[in-house]
């Protein structure tokens, strides 16, 4: 191992993982509760209803981040790497005004469409859940620019520990201090709640970034390369918004061919997957800026490297998540309300994918950070078609199980083909089975 990578790949890697492992620990254990608390309060109806609006409203926040948010992951990398903190002052001068007008413009264009198109009564629970969904998508998008930025100077407390940890404990304790109090609980109170503490966690997020951003970026002029940032967003913004199509797209259309209480179930198995992703999420949190730091300076061997230790650190805890879902996923669903553990068999598919997903390795995050977001864009477009094609064919007769085989079996799909592109491009094999030949631990 070169010497430019030892002291990263056993210090910083490690504890920058370790933190992002445990902010997402706690935060995704914050949510589950927090999800199964929810579900018994409001009934599968009104729970499906909030998953429902929670969906739209991400989606149309990564549509509002025109692919800035994952710009600015590769871009503050590569500027701390190469010290050029004028441009980096820039960057982050700029990038949030653009988000904030994009997302104003998006979150009032789909309103304007659903006021016009009578859509909001025919849309699942209340009007009023869906006019809340949409003033929360410019704050989601800057919330996600800010966790980016703060992920690119290698500040993964600042970059989680607001949103994972903050935002559920307000949620939670807003929804526990209502029903403490003895009053109904609907979707509508429940997302007003989520609008309040998004907002205070996003205000946090920005004064904790002013303050750990580098020393050296106050000591210069701000400079600015629009052109070529909008230039590289814009895949960027393609990659996301395909990949958040192939993830959504399920439960989009759950909630379309079948009903709110489906939804809620398809939901419930959604968020105990996640479970199993954290592994993955936690592991690239820290190791993804990295990607373009390395590539940067040309050092290709340390990144080859370095994949091969990321995917044992993500594949092994995600292969004993999954067994545990699937041996135990009725019970885990049972928590959510006896009627949930109708969603065990998509619960054990989509466990499955994400397994296979964390087997390939962080193939995507190489390619975005590495120059080829225009190769990425282009295989998770092919792929969100192909999903939606599935989807289409398979909800109607399968339900929930042909929604979650029609995710997976594009999971499948675009981790190949990625795969592929990664080898022949970078010259970088990042699966387990390239893992376990490579045997990167053995290196001294």
């Amino acid at each position: 191992m070169s010497e430019a990578l030892r002291p990263f790949a056993l210090s910083s890697l490690r504890r920058g993982a370790a933190i992002a492992l445990m902010l997402q620990v706690v935060g995704l254990g914050l949510s589950y509760v927090l999800n199964i608390l929810l579900a018994r309060w409001l009934g599968t109806s009104e729970y499906g209803t909030y998953a429902y609006v929670m969906v739209w409203a991400g989606i149309l926040a990564t549509l509002a981040g025109f692919g800035v948010p994952e710009a600015a992951l590769r871009f503050t990398a590569q500027y701390r790497a190469t010290a050029e903190w004028a441009l980096l002052r820039g960057f982050m001068r700029r990038q949030p005004w653009l988000i904030l007008g994009s997302s104003v413009v998006v979150a009032g264009l789909a309103g304007a469409a659903l006021v016009g198109l009578g859509g909001l009564d025919r849309l699942p629970g209340s009007p009023r859940a869906f006019q809340i969904g949409l003033v929360l998508v410019p704050v989601t998008a800057l919330a996600n620019l800010a966790a980016s930025t703060s992920r690119g100077l290698g500040r993964i407390g600042v970059a989680y520990g607001p949103a994972q940890v903050g935002r559920p404990l307000l949620v939670l304790a807003g929804v526990a201090s209502v029903a403490a109090a003895g009053r109904a609980l609907s979707s509508d109170i429940v997302l007003a709640m989520v609008l309040v503490s998004a907002v205070v966690v996003l205000v946090f997020q920005l004064v904790l970034l002013a303050k750990v951003a580098p020393a050296e970026v106050q000591k210069y002029g701000a400079r600015y390369r629009s052109q070529e940032w909008l230039r590289v967003a814009l895949p960027l913004c393609l990659t996301s918004s395909f990949m958040l199509f192939i993830q959504r797209t399920d439960i989009v259309l759950v909630g379309i061919y079948l009903n709110p209480d489906d939804v809620a179930l398809y939901s419930a198995a959604s968020k105990t997957v996640a479970l199993v992703a954290f592994f993955r999420f936690a592991v690239n949190a820290r190791a993804a800026p990295e990607f373009a730091a390395l590539w940067a300076r040309g050092k290709a061997a340390d990144l080859q490297r370095l994949t091969s230790t990321l995917v044992h650190w993500s594949f092994w805890p995600s292969l004993a998540g999954v067994l545990v879902i699937v041996v135990f996923g009725r019970e885990i669903l049972g928590l959510f309300g006896p009627e949930f553990e109708a969603a065990h068999t998509p619960l054990a598919i989509l466990a499955l994918a994400q397994l296979f997903n964390a087997g390939a390795g962080p193939v995507g995050s190489l390619l975005n950070l590495t120059g080829h977001q225009d190769r990425t864009a282009f295989v998770l477009g092919c792929s969100a078609v192909v999903n939606l094609v599935l989807n289409l064919s398979l909800i109607p007769s399968f339900g929930m199980t042909g929604a979650a085989l029609a995710t997976a079996t594009t999971t499948v799909i675009w981790n190949v083909w990625l795969h592929a592109l990664a080898v022949h491009h970078l010259k970088v094999r990042g699966s387990i089975a390239a893992g376990l030949r490579s045997r990167p631990w053995a290196r001294r």
